[in-house]
């Protein structure tokens, strides 16, 4: 996990009573759907649900819910015990002390962040309503840890103000309100709870929306808000920020270029936060799109943007927006897009996610991650999500040593 070695980590560490320490709970894998599958593409499902080739997602399609103590991969293979990667980590991501890896276990060092494969989730909270005034609502997603268990490491929240102060999360006030969590602490406190039980998963990523849209709700007048209720939540020193990219270069960027983003066994267990809006928030937020500097939120780049200081996290408007895409992964940049939409055709579908995949998204997010009734289509990877991105990854990424 990348943590600065200090006393607030040691206070973090005592904090959470070190619940991660020695985790050795079995892990679910998955089985590769096609010999002839891309170098190191993951794959995340199967017939029966969402991780992994023919064997099912979370279980709960097959008759059962996935909330058990694995990392989240599943097939029919069953359960298989793997504890996690090790190492020292370097100067700037040490690896923190409650989370021993045994020897040879886990990704090499060499296997860096930006180039794991992930299956994400669009509206992640949603419950489709008794009645949909649009076709595209007409979905519901498992709650936040249930994904996590299947294979999904990332996700998506829209914000509301509310009231009584609180940060709300649903789609549309009145019209698609159902949500799984109904406030943004609830929502996190939920990813938090699984992530502390299972210290070597991939970092989750989370892209916030704000909707600023209801006369009848306050808005949220500033991300700092939102920052505050991150951090009420998820320790800083789980954070990955540009700051913590950064380490003793002048910019994340900088960073990022001359020695490539951290190992992934330095920066397991931990979480990255991203705001989609490129508004006047988001610039306020930034000093003006200039500057991440002590911010936990890292910002949207813009296809204009690629070359900031700042700019390694970008949401590109869809999978087929190859020359966008290709231009973000030539420049380090994480990349994320929507795939499926619920009222889009199985086949559609299937060209969404197979565009994706063969342009290098890092993300891809959906609105069937899991096996449903009356649908043939749902997100599938290669060798098991979260897995290994074709474009970006070494040929000695390995899927099945990634968390």
């Amino acid at each position: 996990m990348g943590f600065r070695c200090s006393a607030t980590l040691v206070t973090w560490g005592l904090l959470a009573g070190c619940v991660a320490a020695n985790d050795t709970s079995d892990r679910l894998p998955a089985s590769a759907m096609d010999s002839g599958a891309e170098r190191d593409a993951s794959t995340h499902g199967g017939t029966g649900g969402n991780a992994g080739g023919s064997g099912g997602h979370t279980g709960a399609e097959t008759g059962g819910e996935a909330n058990g103590s694995g990392n989240g991969k599943i097939s029919d293979s069953g359960l298989e015990d793997d504890s996690g990667p090790t190492g020292s980590g370097d100067a700037q991501v040490p690896t923190p002390p409650w989370k021993p890896w045994p020897e040879g276990a886990g990704p090499i060092a060499t296997v860096r962040l930006n180039h794991v494969q992930m299956i994400g989730t669009h509206n992640s909270y949603h419950v489709a309503p008794l009645i949909a005034v649009d076709a595209s609502h007409k979905y519901t997603h498992k709650p936040l840890d249930q994904q996590l268990q299947g294979g999904v490491r990332a996700f998506e929240l829209d914000l509301h103000g509310a009231a009584d102060g609180k940060i709300r999360v649903y789609h549309i006030q009145a019209l698609d309100d159902g949500t799984t969590c109904s406030t943004l602490k609830e929502c996190l406190q939920t990813l938090k709870s699984w992530s502390d039980a299972r210290p070597t998963h991939t970092p989750i990523f989370v892209w916030f929306e704000i909707k600023n849209d209801a006369s009848l709700t306050p808005a949220i007048a500033d991300v700092l808000d939102v920052e505050r209720e991150v951090l009420d939540v998820i320790p800083a020193e789980r954070l990955i920020t540009a700051d913590f990219v950064r380490g003793r270069y002048p910019s994340a960027r900088a960073r990022v270029e001359a020695e490539g983003w951290p190992a992934l066994r330095d920066v397991s267990g931990m979480f990255a936060f991203m705001l989609i809006d490129r508004d006047d928030l988001a610039k306020k937020y930034s000093a003006d799109n200039t500057s991440l500097d002590g911010r936990k939120i890292w910002i949207n780049a813009a296809a204009d943007q690629h070359t900031q200081p700042w700019a390694l996290m970008t949401k590109i408007g869809g999978p087929g927006d190859k020359d966008e895409i290709a231009d973000a992964l030539e420049h380090e940049l994480i990349v994320a897009t929507n795939i499926c939409a619920i009222n889009n055709s199985d086949d559609e579908c299937q060209s969404k996610l197979d565009t994706g995949l063969s342009n290098g998204v890092h993300m891809l997010k959906d609105d069937l991650p899991f096996l449903i009734a009356g649908r043939s289509y749902f997100s599938k990877l290669p060798q098991g999500s979260p897995g290994c991105n074709a474009l970006t990854a070494r040929a000695d990424c390995e899927a099945s040593r990634l968390e």
